[in-house]
């Protein structure tokens, strides 16, 4: 699968030029490899990564308005998109979400993370999803996963178990002392003691909150980050899931797992 993780500053809080800059950088991914097939997005791309009360304003259902102009450009450029956007919960504080759109304009899926960023207010303003996402996508299955949640191995396990093959991950990774290592080190981390892809692609410059640590990497289960990058924001990589077959006949995972460990 031809995929392209695209670095993205987002316009504060403003959806509507946000949209226009996504298919702006779509347009610029053809025009480098015009057989890409998947552009992902940051973690809350559509708005910026917000921790105030705008978060109930700037809130959209999943066949929003956003959302629906999302569609028509994935339809207009014939690729699969996925995003970040800040998911309405009719019930409580709403969810910070990530959604994937097929090439023909139709939603395939949507996650909600699960493991809110403990070290910020992100707990007092959104809810945590519950959820795992699997869905296939290219001929390959594929789960979801946003930012902090890379912390919690677990969750990326309980992929594997479902014989997942590359794990897409959306981040507003914050750049503090050594973030772009640990981003990195994570990443590979994942990928190797699972034996599948991750795809994990931050935001860049800086909002009225923080600053962005500029990380992008799609990691092979050998922990090897195979992408290009082109003009410092697009980062290109033909994933081959024979990488996997191959490791898998080495180091079988198969049957190894538990369910639980005692002390």
């Amino acid at each position: 699968m031809k995929i392209c993780l695209v670095n993205f500053d987002s316009v504060w809080k403003d959806k509507a030029k946000n949209i226009e800059k996504k298919e702006e950088y779509i347009r610029k991914v053809l025009e480098h490899k015009k057989d890409t097939q998947f552009v992902i997005f940051p973690e809350e791309s559509l708005t910026g990564y917000i921790l105030d009360e705008d978060v109930y304003e700037l809130a959209e259902k999943l066949d929003g308005p956003s959302i629906q102009r999302m569609q028509e450009i994935a339809k207009k450029y014939s690729i699969a998109v996925m995003f970040g956007f800040i998911e309405k919960n009719w019930d409580d504080k709403p969810y910070n979400s990530v959604v994937v759109i097929w090439k023909d304009g139709s939603i395939i899926t949507s996650y909600r993370k699960n493991h809110l960023f403990t070290q910020s207010v992100e707990p007092d303003v959104y809810s945590a999803g519950a959820e795992l996402s699997i869905f296939e996508l290219e001929g390959w299955k594929c789960g979801l996963s946003i930012c902090f949640d890379i912390r919690y191995p677990r969750l990326y396990e309980a992929y594997k178990k479902a014989w997942v093959e590359c794990v897409f991950t959306s981040f507003a990774w914050v750049d503090w002392r050594n973030k772009p290592d640990i981003f990195n080190s994570l990443s590979k981390g994942r990928s190797s003691e699972n034996q599948f892809f991750m795809a994990s692609v931050d935001a860049i410059w800086k909002d009225q909150n923080n600053t962005y640590a500029w990380n992008a990497i799609v990691s092979n289960p050998y922990s090897e980050n195979i992408s290009e990058t082109v003009d410092n924001i697009f980062h290109f990589a033909d994933m081959d899931k024979q990488e996997i077959t191959n490791l898998e006949s080495i180091i079988p995972l198969s049957g190894g797992f538990k369910e639980e460990y005692s002390l």
